[in-house]
């Protein structure tokens, strides 16, 4: 097979909608179902994760968060935020893997913004 060269070219288009409102709510919504999660079972912040459970970049226009926890149900769950106001981007996602005498499947929640919404749902098999 040839070697063939491969180019690529990225447009960056500039966006004139404000999903402010879009994010806040899908940020409730995942924090909701992280509520829920913690009434529900026994978790513990997991440490390692006390540095990042609130970042931005040097300039200020990205922000994040970071949260881990573990339980004796739950082998951890995270929830995360990356978030960029001025593009509108923003991800935002919850997984729980629970423990491994549970017999349902593990979870992964996303929500975002690019700048429209997308959301994305995975029931993972533990067997």
């Amino acid at each position: 097979m040839p070697n063939v060269p491969v180019k690529t070219t990225m447009i960056y288009q500039e966006i004139n909608s404000d999903n402010t409102s879009v994010f806040e709510q899908l940020w409730t919504i995942t924090n909701q179902l992280r509520q829920k999660l913690e009434n529900r079972f026994k978790l513990n912040p997991a440490d390692f994760t006390n540095d990042l459970n609130s970042y931005s970049s040097i300039d200020g226009n990205f922000q994040g968060s970071l949260k881990a926890f573990s339980g004796t149900e739950i082998d951890w769950l995270v929830h995360v935020l990356s978030h960029n106001e001025k593009s509108n981007f923003s991800v935002i996602r919850l997984t729980v893997w629970l423990g491994s005498h549970i017999r349902v499947p593990h979870l992964t929640f996303e929500f975002g913004t690019l700048p429209d919404i997308f959301f994305y749902f995975r029931l993972h098999s533990s067997n």
